[in-house]
Protein backbone atom coordinates (compact mmCIF):
# COMPACT_ATOMS: atom_id res chain seq x y z
CA UNK A 1 0.00 0.00 0.00
CA UNK A 2 1.38 3.99 -0.93
CA UNK A 3 -0.58 6.46 -0.01
CA UNK A 4 -3.56 4.27 0.90
CA UNK A 5 -4.02 2.81 -1.83
CA UNK A 6 -2.93 -0.68 -2.94
CA UNK A 7 -0.50 -0.09 -6.00
CA UNK A 8 1.43 -3.01 -8.02
CA UNK A 9 5.07 -3.66 -7.59
CA UNK A 10 5.64 -3.01 -11.29
CA UNK A 11 3.75 0.58 -11.24
CA UNK A 12 5.68 1.50 -7.99
CA UNK A 13 9.17 0.27 -9.24
CA UNK A 14 8.74 2.06 -13.15
CA UNK A 15 7.35 5.56 -10.99
CA UNK A 16 9.87 5.91 -8.29
CA UNK A 17 13.15 3.22 -9.91
CA UNK A 18 12.66 1.11 -6.92
CA UNK A 19 10.14 -0.62 -4.77
CA UNK A 20 12.53 -1.37 -1.37
CA UNK A 21 9.82 -0.70 1.27
CA UNK A 22 12.62 1.62 3.44
CA UNK A 23 13.24 3.72 0.55
CA UNK A 24 9.48 4.20 -0.13
CA UNK A 25 9.06 5.13 3.94
CA UNK A 26 11.95 7.73 3.72
CA UNK A 27 11.00 9.46 1.02
CA UNK A 28 7.21 8.86 -0.68
CA UNK A 29 5.17 7.51 2.20
CA UNK A 30 6.12 6.75 5.59
CA UNK A 31 3.23 4.81 6.63
CA UNK A 32 3.83 2.43 3.18
CA UNK A 33 3.44 -1.71 3.81
CA UNK A 34 4.06 -4.21 1.43
CA UNK A 35 1.08 -6.52 0.62
CA UNK A 36 1.64 -10.28 0.04
CA UNK A 37 -1.85 -11.29 -2.34
CA UNK A 38 -2.88 -14.99 -2.04
CA UNK A 39 -0.62 -18.07 -4.34
CA UNK A 40 -2.25 -18.55 -8.03
CA UNK A 41 -3.47 -21.99 -8.63
CA UNK A 42 -1.91 -24.26 -10.96
CA UNK A 43 -4.28 -26.42 -13.40
CA UNK A 44 -3.25 -29.69 -14.49
CA UNK A 45 -5.49 -31.36 -17.60
CA UNK A 46 -4.14 -34.86 -19.24
CA UNK A 47 -4.52 -34.75 -22.57
CA UNK A 48 -4.90 -38.72 -23.15
CA UNK A 49 -5.99 -41.85 -21.28
CA UNK A 50 -2.21 -42.90 -21.02
CA UNK A 51 -0.77 -40.47 -19.09
CA UNK A 52 -4.13 -39.68 -16.69
CA UNK A 53 -2.78 -41.76 -13.68
CA UNK A 54 0.20 -39.77 -13.86
CA UNK A 55 -1.32 -36.80 -13.73
CA UNK A 56 -3.78 -37.44 -10.95
CA UNK A 57 -0.69 -37.85 -8.93
CA UNK A 58 0.75 -35.14 -9.27
CA UNK A 59 -2.33 -33.28 -8.69
CA UNK A 60 -3.06 -34.89 -5.52
CA UNK A 61 0.22 -34.09 -4.34
CA UNK A 62 -0.41 -30.58 -5.34
CA UNK A 63 -3.64 -30.27 -3.69
CA UNK A 64 -1.68 -31.69 -0.49
CA UNK A 65 1.13 -29.34 -0.19
CA UNK A 66 -1.57 -26.39 -0.81
CA UNK A 67 -3.60 -27.75 2.34
CA UNK A 68 -1.05 -27.86 5.01
CA UNK A 69 0.57 -24.42 4.03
Amino acid sequence: MLNGKLTHSRTINSKYGTSDIDWLRKRVDPCARRHEGKPKFKYLLPLDQRNSRTHQEISSDLSQDTRHK
